[in-house]
Order: structure tokens, then C-alpha cells, then sequence
């Protein structure tokens, strides 16, 4: 992005050996019993973006915050800062990712309307209520989103990891382009247009129209009572019911 400058976060570290004692909380831990969470100073955003094989969670809400938590030597490995306004969130260049290690990512934002999934990791959009929402996936992880009231809706897909999403939305544009799953039979549309072209599958749910076209492989499942036109030229298939 033209203009755009590039802030490293700022890092405090804390490490809790986890023991025995009957009245200490029972976290999880890694193989090495330890368990470390470490707080990121990052500027503002509306947008986040993971590129890595870890988790991400997002909850919007106040203050903006970023916590990790895991495996010591995989946090060492993370990559956290702002970009504009987008939070990106990977490892570091030239680096081995820890054999079974595990990294769970939680951001806290006031407002939310990007989200990018690049890597393996699995990233999970708390409740939102926003006007426009975009969200991305080019790799093979998974997108969670079951609780989203939006006016607008893209949904974009060229891996092969699934997006599931929930709640209501008046128009949506769904773009699947890879082997990936959009499992949106719980998202309730009003209006939706899609694209495929690969070989992925799409379950929909709207109650007044789909347009769109086909042109690969894959499979569009509409439900909910929907008006549907649907042009195919490859040997995928379009029901509505």
C-alpha cells in the first residue's frame, strides 16, 4: 500500500512455570510444563492478516490489545506489527518452526473489516457488527466466523481450507477459486452473488436471490428459498432448494 509505513511492535515477556499446588489454575501446557504469554504493542487496526501455522483470535473490542501465548521458542519465532492499518502477523525470515509447537495469537480491536488467512494456521472472528467485511483465505487453514452482522459481505477463497461463517448479512460476494470449502448454510443472506472456478464447494443460505457463475469443478448448494441464476460451463454442479 503507497504511503504505508512499517512499525515493529514492542514486546514484554512473562513466563509461568506451571506446578502442582491444589490451588493454582490448571493451564495448558507445553512439553516442557511451561507456558509463556507475551503482550505486543502494536498501533491501531481495522484489518488482520496471518500468514503462519498457528491460531489467531479475533475479538472486537476495547483497548486494542495483542497476546500470544505457547510454546517459548515458537513465540521467539513470531512476527507482530502494524502495516497501515492492518496487523500482520507471521514469523520471522529464515526460521525453523518448532516441531509441534503450539501458538495461539488473540487481537482485541474496535473495529474489524478485513481479515487474511495465507498460511496453515486456523484464525477465529469473535462476534462483529460492522457495515463491511472482507474475508480472505489463499491457504490451507481455517477460518471460523459464526457470529457476524454485516450489511456487506466478501468471502474470498483460493486454497483449500474451509471458511465457515454464521449470522445475517443483506448482500454477499462469494469468490471461490481453489478446493476450499465455504460452509455458509448457518450465514443467512438476503442477497448473494458467487463465483467459482475451481474445484471447491459452496453451501449457502439466502431468501431472496443468487446470481453468479460457474466455470470449474466444484458444487453450489443454495437454500433458503432463493431466487437462483446460476450460469455453469464447467462440470460442476448448482442446486437450489
Amino acid at each position: 500500500m503507497a504511503g504505508c509505513t512499517t512499525e515493529s511492535s514492542t514486546v514484554t515477556t512473562s513466563t509461568v512455570t506451571v506446578t502442582k499446588e491444589p490451588s493454582a489454575p490448571s493451564p495448558s501446557t507445553t512439553s516442557a510444563n511451561t507456558e509463556t504469554t507475551r503482550d505486543f504493542a502494536v498501533d491501531t487496526f481495522t484489518a488482520v492478516r496471518l500468514a503462519g501455522n498457528y491460531d489467531l483470535d479475533v475479538t472486537v473490542g476495547s483497548p486494542t490489545s495483542v497476546r500470544a501465548q505457547g510454546d517459548p521458542a515458537a513465540l521467539d519465532l513470531l512476527d507482530i506489527r502494524t502495516v497501515g492499518d492492518t496487523l500482520t502477523a507471521t514469523v520471522k525470515p529464515n526460521v525453523q518452526w518448532p516441531a509441534n509447537a503450539h501458538v495461539t495469537v488473540t487481537v482485541t480491536t474496535p473495529t474489524i473489516t478485513a481479515a487474511e488467512l495465507s498460511g496453515s494456521g486456523k484464525m477465529r472472528i469473535g462476534p462483529v457488527h460492522t457495515d463491511t467485511l472482507s474475508i480472505d483465505q489463499s491457504g490451507s487453514g481455517e477460518i471460523d466466523a459464526p457470529e457476524l452482522t454485516v450489511t456487506q459481505i466478501t468471502v474470498s477463497s483460493s486454497g483449500s481450507g474451509p471458511i465457515r461463517a454464521g449470522g445475517t448479512a443483506e448482500n454477499a460476494d462469494i469468490r471461490l477459486s481453489g478446493s476450499g470449502a465455504a460452509e455458509l448454510t448457518t450465514f443467512a443472506v438476503k442477497r448473494a452473488n458467487v463465483s467459482l472456478s475451481g474445484s471447491g464447494s459452496l453451501d449457502i443460505r439466502a431468501s431472496e436471490k443468487v446470481s453468479g457463475g460457474m466455470s470449474g469443478s466444484g458444487d453450489a448448494r443454495v437454500t433458503g428459498g432463493a431466487a437462483c441464476s446460476i450460469s455453469r460451463t464447467g462440470s460442476g454442479t448448482a442446486t437450489c432448494a
